[in-house]
């Protein structure tokens, strides 16, 4: 497989933040991504489903605070799918979480591609985001670092 021999791909879901986007239902306890806010599924869970079967793929690592541990544990075990969690001591936004997971990932393979993710986000089409995160994968398998935007319909500092 190529992923095997390339080295495989590490799916990282950043899994942080304060709760207070959607307040009242998203709460620092229970932040927007474990909300069941557009059907059955949260947008954390709906995450791991979007990377769980790319070719290639190894463990998927979460990077989460000690108040969320619980909750991204028991939102994968409803899928029933097993998790690397990395706890981070302190929330300091996606930096240090960024680096953490790529520590991780070049200790236990020093050829692996990391696909770093957010938990929040909504994909309209996964299917297009999983074709779009293939071919990105393979540019990084050349030394580049790929990005992935979405084009903004008004300003907003949010």
């Amino acid at each position: 497989m190529l992923g095997e021999i390339l080295g495989a791909i590490y799916p990282v879901i950043l899994c942080g933040g304060s709760g207070t986007r959607l307040w009242p239902a998203s709460r620092a306890d229970r932040p927007k991504q474990f909300l069941k806010l557009i059907g059955d599924r949260s947008s954390f869970q709906d995450t791991i489903l979007r990377v769980m079967d790319l070719p290639g793929a190894d463990e998927i690592v979460v990077i989460t605070g000690e108040a969320m541990a619980e909750l991204v544990e028991r939102q994968a075990l409803e899928l029933g799918v097993r998790l690397t969690v990395i706890i981070e001591p302190e929330a300091r936004d996606s930096a240090p979480a960024i680096a953490a997971a790529a520590a991780y990932v070049q200790s236990v393979s020093p050829d692996g591609v990391v696909l770093m993710l957010a938990a929040d986000h909504h994909i309209a089409e996964p299917e297009m985001f999983r074709e779009a995160a293939l071919v990105a994968i393979e540019a990084s398998r050349t030394g580049l670092i790929v990005t992935f935007g979405v084009q903004p319909t008004s300003p907003a500092t949010g």
